[in-house]
């Protein structure tokens, strides 16, 4: 931690001087990336996020900390007579941002409350379609109402982010399949580095860029989208394919065959949602090209999760590399980098 306790409460009282705090900073769990504390007031509650030179939970992965400029930038698109305001809904919505320092890689944001993550509510979940077409819809809307906005893509031009990217996931995603089946794949080695490089080209629309279960909460049905570090005007792709690998692994790793059913029809009904929202622009939006690139994605992602750095704090992380079901794993994100977007869940093993 880079702050003291006091450099925080300083500047908090500075710039949101009607704050009265009650406690002191609490570190919250779940996140990679950043510090993250909520502070307790007499009214209300707050968010501070602090981002390191360095991943939080990972520091000798360097990751630039201009990240939180991206956030807080993406954050105020979506105020009052902004560019995103009409995405805004009850539904679905990112926090609101309250006051950025950015000398200081500071941003404090409102409180939600300590609202579970989608990974959490979807154990006690009946039915998670209803959450799935909100958020395609939300995501379809983000790509639709961006796509080909050159003032956009100037402004989110997150390029250090893409090539930490590159560095620690596309180009090195083969190597953590060796490592596990003890197998060269030439062709892996290929589609991935080539997805890593094209990454780094001008994209086609403002991506979220870290759609996973730890970056959105859900209660009552109401979901918001929190941790924006990653965006940037970047492919579809790297937010649909990311949020199909991580309900395919959630899905892999549920102790229950009715725990992964609900993570399928949450892709499902995400997918089909996310389709009919973007309309006549989805085929621009995903052509052939995006198709394919996705489903690299999403073999690299799995393997990333499993097999690479970003093991640590989700669902496989308990599991030794000799087990089962990180080779079963391993072996299907294989595939899957090989196959299309239609058929990815074939790759699911039937649970006994």
């Amino acid at each position: 931690m880079e702050l003291s306790k006091e450099e925080i409460y300083t500047l908090i009282s500075e710039h949101l001087p009607q704050f009265v705090r009650v406690g002191s900073l609490k570190a919250l769990q779940g996140g990679n990336l950043n510090y993250v504390w909520r502070l307790c007031g007499k009214n209300k509650n707050l968010i501070i996020k602090h981002a390191p030179p360095f991943i939080a939970s990972n520091p000798e992965i360097h990751l630039n900390n201009n990240r939180i400029d991206f956030e807080a930038k993406a954050l105020k698109l979506f105020e009052d007579g902004e560019v995103l305001h009409p995405l805004v809904s009850d539904r679905v919505r990112p926090p609101r941002p309250l006051f950025y320092e950015p000398d200081r890689s500071l941003l404090i944001m409102e409180d939600i409350g300590p609202v579970p993550t989608i990974g959490s509510w979807i154990h006690e979940a009946d039915a998670p379609d209803s959450i799935g077409q909100s958020l395609g819809n939300f995501i379809g809307l983000l790509h639709k109402t961006t796509f080909n906005n050159s003032l956009l893509a100037e402004q989110f031009n997150n390029k250090p982010i893409q090539e930490t990217r590159n560095k620690v996931q596309y180009q090195s995603a083969a190597d953590y399949a060796n490592d596990i089946v003890s197998t060269e794949n030439p062709n892996l080695e290929v589609q991935t580095k080539a997805l890593g490089e094209a990454l780094l080209k001008p994209g086609k629309c403002l991506v979220m860029g870290d759609l996973w279960p730890a970056s959105i909460l859900i209660k009552n049905n109401i979901a918001r989208l929190i941790d924006w570090e990653f965006v940037h005007f970047g492919r579809p792709l790297q937010d649909v394919g990311h949020f199909a690998a991580h309900c395919w692994m959630q899905a892999h790793a549920a102790s229950s065959s009715s725990e992964t059913e609900k993570w399928k029809q949450l892709w499902l009904s995400f997918w089909s949602k996310y389709q009919h929202t973007t309309g006549e622009l989805f085929e621009k939006l995903f052509n052939q090209e995006e198709h394919t690139l996705m489903t690299t994605h999403i073999g690299a992602e799995i393997l990333v999760r499993t097999a690479g750095p970003f093991k640590s704090g989700y669902v496989y992380q308990h599991c030794s590399p000799a087990h089962p079901k990180i080779r079963e794993a391993v072996e299907n994100a294989i595939h899957i980098s090989e196959s299309n977007i239609t058929s990815f869940w074939n790759f699911l093993p039937a649970k006994n």
